[in-house]
């Protein structure tokens, strides 16, 4: 599937419904950090954090539309016990978020990942 995606004959958000019907959050932050390239394991703890704002910013470079984050929004709210608000303050903080702020933002923290690594 993730191949299918990069490929462009399917749409993230298919997987990511799949995942969030299945309550499947490690698999999201898997699947996420195949597609964008990154380290699994800093996603993984990105859909599992208190603040979604790493997780919200992935998720709009990749394209993720607003219907497929509010599901992801309530696999979170799930798992983290959160109040029924969340879901509707995440899905509406994750709309705000522009796509070139949040490309900018991805471009430097890749940046600064690379410089840590030399």
């Amino acid at each position: 599937m993730i191949e299918e995606v990069k490929l462009g004959k399917r749409r993230v958000d298919s997987i990511v419904l799949l995942i969030c019907r299945e309550d499947r959050a490690l698999d999201l932050g898997w699947a996420l950090a195949m597609l964008a390239d990154v380290p699994e394991n800093g996603v993984a703890k990105a859909v599992l954090s208190a603040d979604p704002g790493p997780l919200a910013m992935l998720c709009k470079v990749l394209g993720v539309s607003s219907e497929a984050y509010r599901k992801i929004a309530e696999m979170r709210r799930k798992r983290l016990r959160l109040g029924d608000s969340v879901v509707m303050r995440e899905t509406e903080q994750y709309n705000a978020l522009s796509e070139a702020d949040a490309q900018r933002a991805f471009r430097f923290l890749k940046v600064r990942r690379t410089a840590a690594a030399s």
